[in-house]
């Protein structure tokens, strides 16, 4: 069988064919987004002005659009897609207009990837960090979902990685305190 590779900046759906019975990585969604946001001029890469107004209506429309190739994706039954992407909310706030709506919106779309797959990783440094995952083995109840200590970490992980008053160290480490399922920001 071995990898085959398809570059489809926009549209991989064209190539449905080709993933019958396949695993297929998308690597990544942020680059994925990045280019629907182009295409439907969120930004320009040659400084062609864009207004609020036209950067928020075409982020939309961007948006929609790459949920719509997913969408047409994931509903050929007989694929499995793992898609690769980048939590980049979890560090500073952008500083300007442009780097906020991209990061809503690759946000966004992460939780909507999130909301159709069966098991949501989330790694770091190598670790994975089940954040979500749907048993349908066949074994016990069809389709449960994760257990309590996973829904536990899960969301300890999730209050961590959505603190924005953490600070660096001179090192460049990030001082928390885990304290009986509370983080502590220091």
């Amino acid at each position: 069988a071995g990898w085959k590779t398809i570059e489809a900046p926009l549209h991989p759906s064209e190539h449905l064919e080709e993933m019958v019975e396949r695993v297929v990585l998308v690597d990544c969604l942020t680059l994925w987004l990045t280019n629907f946001m182009l295409e439907y001029k969120v930004f320009s890469l040659t400084g062609e002005v864009i207004t609020a107004h036209e950067r928020i209506t075409a982020a939309e429309q961007a948006s929609d659009a790459i949920k719509q190739e997913i969408e047409t994706m994931i509903a050929q039954w007989n694929t499995t897609f793992v898609f690769v992407t980048n939590e980049i909310g979890s560090g500073n706030h952008a500083s300007d207009a442009v780097s906020r709506t991209f990061v809503d919106h690759q946000g966004w779309l992460n939780q909507f990837v999130a909301s159709k797959a069966k098991l949501v990783v989330h790694m770091v440094s190598g670790c994975p960090n089940v954040v979500k995952k749907f048993d349908d083995s066949g074994r016990g109840a069809k389709g449960s979902w994760m257990t309590q200590d996973d829904k536990d970490d899960a969301k300890l992980l999730d209050t961590f990685l959505s603190s924005r008053s953490m600070t660096m160290d001179s090192k460049g480490y990030f001082m928390v305190k885990l304290d009986e399922n509370r983080i502590v920001a220091s």
